[in-house]
């Protein structure tokens, strides 16, 4: 018998404890990007530091959200789309 089976309530809770890493993860990869910037959470232009705080806690964001938060660190961001066979580049968005 697999886990599965036996414990019902096991893959739901795998499932809320990935969700919950991967939140983490993302909001320590846009603040590692704003660290990396040397850009405190206070000077980070055109946000305060609470709607920073709230975008780097989030696990989903709006895209445009994300690309104000980006260029405000004085970088760029690019999408690529990638499919098993072929890869789709987007513009950059300046």
């Amino acid at each position: 018998m697999t886990q599965e089976i036996l414990f019902p309530w096991l893959r739901e809770s795998i499932e809320r404890a990935k969700a919950k890493a991967n939140k983490i993860i993302f909001s320590m990869k846009l603040a590692g990007l704003r660290k990396q910037s040397g850009v405190k959470q206070t000077e980070t232009e055109g946000f305060s530091q609470t709607s920073i705080s709230r975008i780097e806690g989030r696990k989903d964001i709006k895209l445009s959200t994300l690309v104000d938060y980006v260029h405000a660190l004085g970088m760029e961001i690019e999408i690529n789309v990638i499919n098993e066979s072929l890869v789709y580049t987007s513009a950059s968005f300046v």
